[in-house]
């Protein structure tokens, strides 16, 4: 009770704040677009010209490739291979884009980037709307370069893609339940719409999500809207007009359409690829309860340090029943929880909650009176300085020593980064800590140390291409092999290289475990079993006879200390005592030609 009553002062005693005017001035609106272009030009420097690296963002790129080039944007393929451990949406936005653009790194990252924008242009309308244009700004300027957003606008993942649209479903959803009463009558309120228009807009896009990474894109929405929409006892608006029909149907459609490709398609979806995660450690990805603490605190700079240092006047909108406040604690609290809970834990599960964080934190400048210090400045500059302080005072030893145990980085580059960084950083907690009056430039000085990160980092890129990606043995590739030679890689699985190649690559394996598919491996019999003459996964007794085929051109790609099953391994010491060796192509792989035995040794 005490802090709600001073909460309800503090907001009466506001009313000079800076950030709640109604207008920008022309300075204040080309300082933000600005910066807003500044943040875009460290998100583009390094899309295109930086490899893709390996794993993930090979895999994912190469069937955006396949959907492109087969034109089947609802099915996706690994390989040649049915590649179903992800639905169809994010693949199909990079296929498209690829048929726009050509098969490009680009191409491939660029459906994360508008993802996140689009993400951060909701966030600000939505602070708009709450507390006026310069909020709204901040907001959605701030939720576009926080760390972990800003991070995953460079990978080819889905996530990007699944919290935008975890974000348009909780906004629909708050808006389809803060309307007036009369609106449960079907009047449109103020806004212009009715409730049963934001909630069919929620399962639209929780229907999206599904399509996009699966049924967490449900679970997230309904964890958070259900309870809020109880509270208010309008829980019947979530469901207006037949509102989850929308979705459902969308989802169903793309299920039916699969299901022709694999009738099993579904108990593997809900069984191994969703159960699964959130209830055992099957997929090796377990991590303690408070993993997310730190992932919270780290991916979302500053904005996880306000909060915090709010958190009395967040308790006190709470108790005060502050509809906003109450909406965006549950979407932050409410899937932490149950994250957390779980047994399968990545970074970028809470990727979708970074939003609610910049929200809260832009909510509780905005309360605070023009003069006073804004809450966490200070205490986010304080990490900012002492970080870029300690890459400047070991500049020259540890943090280069540390930089440069990265694949191919020079000492000389890594002491130049550190101090650079350490430079950036250093200034930026500077102006921050004697900023902490002044909105704009607290947050431009704030969010500026994940700008310098991505647009200074740009020299270690060149070095780990060529060891987290197979562009460059893609070319060598090409180089040794004869035109229309088929690619054997045996027990391995270069996942960019089919992408840098422009082709499928013939997988020898007596798993599939080098796909690293858990689809593939859990139906590697069933594929082995019906495999056409053309297929791309062989068994390993099909590796002899392909050695000893001369009429038709291969090129091996073998591990030089190879751990592979019996058959593998002798097929492998048949190469090796052929001399038939073409290369040594790096990454541990060697290179072995066809049928005629000379040596031709290409690069090295």
């Amino acid at each position: 009770m005490t802090i709600a009553l001073r909460y309800r002062r503090a907001t009466v005693s506001a009313a000079a704040n800076s950030l709640e005017s109604t207008t920008l001035s022309r300075v204040e609106r080309r300082s933000l677009i600005a910066w807003f272009l500044l943040g875009c030009l460290a998100i583009f420097c390094q899309l295109a010209s930086r490899a893709l690296y390996e794993p993930d963002e090979g895999r994912n790129a190469e069937v955006m490739r396949e959907m492109a080039v087969s034109g089947d944007y609802l099915v996706p393929h690994l390989d040649g291979l049915l590649f179903l451990d992800k639905p169809f949406l994010h693949y199909a936005a990079g296929g498209l884009l690829m048929k726009l653009l050509g098969a490009t790194e680009l191409a491939a990252r660029l459906p994360a980037v508008l993802c996140t924008l689009a993400l951060g242009f909701l966030v600000g309308r939505l602070a708009a709307r709450w507390w006026g244009p310069r909020s709204g700004w901040l907001a959605g300027i701030g939720a576009t370069l926080a760390p972990l957003p800003i991070l995953y606008t460079q990978i080819v993942i889905f996530d990007a893609m699944l919290a935008l649209w975890i974000g348009v479903a909780l906004i629909a959803f708050y808006l389809a339940l803060e309307s007036p009463a009369d609106a449960e009558r079907g009047v449109a309120p103020e806004a212009g719409r009715p409730p049963r228009f934001w909630s069919a807009i929620a399962w639209i896009a929780m229907g999206l999500g599904t399509v996009t990474k699966g049924p967490v894109a449900l679970l997230i929405p309904l964890a958070v809207a259900l309870p809020w929409a109880l509270w208010q006892r309008r829980g019947r608006r979530l469901v207006a007009g037949g509102a989850p029909l929308y979705g459902l149907a969308l989802i169903a459609a793309w299920v039916a359409a699969v299901s022709r490709a694999d009738p099993s398609f579904l108990h593997y979806a809900l069984v191994t690829e969703t159960l699964s995660r959130l209830t055992s450690n099957e997929l090796k990805r377990d991590a303690p309860f408070w993993f997310y603490l730190p992932v919270a605190l780290l991916g979302a700079l500053p904005w996880s340090i306000v909060p915090l240092v709010g958190w009395r006047r967040l308790a006190g909108a709470w108790r005060a029943r502050e509809a906003s406040i109450c909406f965006l604690l549950l979407w932050f609290l409410v899937p932490f929880l149950l994250f957390s809970a779980m047994h399968s834990k990545r970074v970028h599960y809470i990727l979708p909650l970074v939003p609610a964080l910049v929200l809260l934190s832009i909510w509780l400048w905005r309360e605070t009176p023009s003069g006073q210090r804004l809450p966490g400045v200070r205490a986010a500059s304080t990490i900012a300085l002492v970080l870029g302080a300690a890459f400047v005072a070991v500049g020259g030893g540890l943090v280069p020593r540390l930089l440069a145990r990265l694949e191919g980085v020079s000492p000389q580059t890594a002491a130049r980064i550190a101090l650079e960084l350490g430079a950036a950083w250093s200034v930026a907690g500077l102006v921050g800590m004697f900023s902490s009056r002044i909105p704009l430039r607290a947050f431009c000085a704030l969010t500026s140390p994940v700008l310098a990160l991505l647009l200074l980092s740009k020299p270690l890129a060149d070095p780990l291409d060529e060891h987290r990606s197979s562009r460059e043995l893609a070319r060598s590739v090409a180089e040794v092999a004869p035109a229309g030679s088929e690619i054997v890689a045996i027990e391995l699985f270069p996942a960019s290289l089919p992408f840098y190649l422009q082709r499928d690559v013939t997988v020898v394996s007596g798993d599939g475990e080098p796909l690293r598919s858990n689809y593939i491996l859990r139906r590697y019999d069933r594929m082995i079993g019906t495999a056409a003459a053309h297929a791309s996964l062989r068994p390993p007794q099909w590796l002899a006879g392909a050695i000893a085929d001369c009429a038709t051109p291969r090129l091996f790609l073998v591990r030089r200390n190879p751990q592979e099953p019996a058959p593998v391994s002798a097929a492998s010491a048949a190469l090796i005592a052929s001399g038939r060796l073409a290369q040594e192509a790096g990454r541990d792989l060697t290179m072995y030609g066809a049928c005629p035995a000379e040596a031709v040794r290409v690069g090295g």
